[in-house]
């Protein structure tokens, strides 16, 4: 019901702002929610068409794609956003959009898993677990030895 809501009041605010790429991305996440991926995927591409240079709607892309369980489509999306993210300015850990990448290579990490491509997985994880314990506690991530990593490591 929340997302419905969510959704009337993104739709609402699109109306009045349409330039605005972030309201499609709000309504993306209310229709991925939801689970009208067909909608929600419409609306994170127009996000992106608006503004090529914002990260969210391409990790909503393959939030999507994970969902469906498209992982070649996942993974193709995360990588965009990586991409995206190397050509922005360094951020510092107490920025969001940095909390944001380590959900990012989380997720990434899981489609590489489960497409069978460990190698990749792995890297993606290792990244995550690059952090401090302190850092990684407030970000819901799990922190695990680096031989059940080796053994197909599976987070929260």
């Amino acid at each position: 019901q929340q997302y419905h809501e969510a959704a009337k009041a993104s739709a609402k605010a699109a109306d009045a702002y349409p330039e605005l790429p972030w309201i499609y991305h709000h309504l993306s996440i209310a229709y991925e929610e939801m689970g009208a991926y067909d909608k929600a995927k419409l609306y994170a591409e127009q996000a992106i068409k608006m503004d090529k240079t914002f990260l969210l709607p391409h990790i909503t892309l393959g939030d999507i794609a994970l969902n469906q369980k498209n992982y070649p489509q996942a993974i193709a999306s995360f990588q965009k956003a990586l991409k995206l993210r190397e050509q922005l300015a360094h951020q510092p850990k107490s920025d969001p959009v940095y909390q944001v990448m380590l959900n990012l290579n989380n997720q990434l990490g899981f489609a590489y898993e489960q497409q069978g491509i460990l190698s990749e997985a792995l890297k993606h994880y290792q990244y995550v677990l690059t952090l401090s314990e302190a850092e990684t506690k407030d970000y819901n991530f799990e922190k695990t030895s680096e031989d059940r990593l080796q053994k197909k490591v599976r987070f929260k």
